[in-house]
């Protein structure tokens, strides 16, 4: 809390349920526009992104190195 703390607006939105799970699926992002000039709210822009998809058949390496890297909390060594 505090000036310094998460309080912030950028830490402070709200979603819907069905925007929530297609934020969590990677579906659309929020941009940040501009912030106020008290810094108590925030505009921001809607993305719709891409649906992509990811097959460990067709990538079976950079599976076991996305494995590693939660398990371990690790940067991942090679990007997917």
């Amino acid at each position: 809390m505090g000036p310094e703390g998460t309080e912030v607006p950028q830490n402070l939105l709200c979603l819907s349920t069905i925007v929530h799970d297609l934020w969590g699926l990677a579906r659309l992002a929020f941009e940040p526009v501009e912030t106020s000039d008290d810094k108590t709210s925030l505009t921001m822009r809607f993305w719709w992104l891409p649906l992509r998809t990811f097959s460990i058949q067709a990538y079976p390496i950079q599976y076991v190195f996305l494995l590693l890297a939660i398990s371990t909390q690790e940067e991942m060594p090679y990007v997917l």
